[in-house]
């Protein structure tokens, strides 16, 4: 690719844009990130036992949990 930096950005605001909607994009307020900074300020990082909650609700069947759609 010749313009990486580019592509990836459009990808990362891409993944972004689909996953606002999702529980987890709306506690991080994803609609408001648009820069990294942004991004780290909004989103701690994270270990299982802090997204088991969430998977354990996506393992009941819950749709828009940490990604859009339901996760199988």
């Amino acid at each position: 690719m010749s313009h990486p930096h580019k592509v990836q950005k459009s990808l990362w605001q891409h993944l972004l844009d689909n996953s606002r909607h999702t529980v987890w994009g709306q506690e991080h307020d994803f609609r408001h990130i648009r820069n990294y900074q942004d991004f780290t300020k909004k989103i701690p990082v994270q270990d299982y036992d802090s997204l088991k909650p969430y998977i354990i609700r996506m393992m009941h069947g819950e749709r828009d949990v940490l990604w859009s759609g339901q996760t199988r």
